[in-house]
């Protein structure tokens, strides 16, 4: 697949989250469209692409801002 100008980014993540059920664990990975408003400002924009099942798929806008650049991720 070709993005001119981007980064297409493939990562499996590990937390610690106590006194959690899977249920609420897997509610809270799914407000993807909410990211952008929780983890904001680094990440301007959120959405889901697919869910369900085994795999879920989002797309995510993450802006890396220093002194001297602003890059979008």
């Amino acid at each position: 697949m070709r993005v001119p100008n981007g980064l297409i980014h493939h990562w499996i993540a590990t937390a610690f989250t106590s006194n959690a059920t899977i249920p609420q664990v897997l509610a809270a990975f799914r407000e993807c469209d909410r990211y952008k408003d929780v983890y904001h400002p680094g990440v301007v924009d959120s959405k889901p692409i697919s869910g369900g099942g085994e795999e879920d798929r989002f797309s995510l806008l993450l802006v890396n801002k220093t002194l001297s650049t602003k890059k979008a991720i």
